[in-house]
């Protein structure tokens, strides 16, 4: 839900909004796998092992390249290797990462209820280790995962509050980008 709203900010902000989930759910209805947390990791999983760690990068920036010619809003980097191959390919832009406490998050996954959310807060707590970790095979790959993304943030926006609150906040900090770009 939360992504959902930033998303929706941002496309009314003018924005094209781009997920890299959505790369992973594209792959998964190729495939026939039905939709769940274990499966949209799995797959993500499988698709990394058998195409390379930066695969969901290399298939999202084939969106970008296709994509309207707005700005772009780039939304799940999970990875520093994702971020390179970015970066590479498009130059630097500025990272923000939205930020909320673990239970403040774990309590909005469990009211919003996807069939991918985790269900209890032992599997909340895995997931979130797995990405922190960027779903590499050992703790000396951990250094490519989402914490180091989250630390090479330009910018961070507190969402403890309510969705007005977050939506001011979003607002305020792309003011102050556009106001640094130019």
């Amino acid at each position: 839900m939360i992504v959902c709203f930033v998303g929706q900010i941002l496309r009314r902000k003018g924005f094209e909004v781009i997920e890299m989930r959505d790369v992973v759910v594209e792959k998964m209805a190729e495939r026939h796998i039905p939709m769940s947390s274990e499966n949209l990791r799995g797959t993500a999983f499988e698709l990394r092992k058998e195409y390379g760690k930066d695969v969901v990068a290399r298939y999202t920036a084939k969106k970008i390249r296709s994509s309207s010619g707005k700005t772009i809003a780039l939304m799940g980097i999970r990875t520093t290797i994702e971020l390179n191959y970015f970066r590479k390919r498009f130059g630097t832009f500025p990272i923000v990462q939205i930020y909320a406490p673990e239970k403040v998050r774990f309590e909005r996954i469990k009211r919003r209820r996807k069939v991918e959310d985790a269900r209890t807060i032992k599997q909340f707590r895995w997931i979130e280790n797995r990405e922190n970790k960027g779903y590499m095979k050992n703790s000396k790959e951990a250094k490519y995962g989402l914490k180091k993304v989250v630390k090479m943030a330009d910018y961070v926006i507190a969402n403890t509050g309510t969705m007005k609150d977050l939506g001011a906040a979003i607002s305020q900090t792309m003011a102050e980008i556009e106001r640094r770009e130019k």
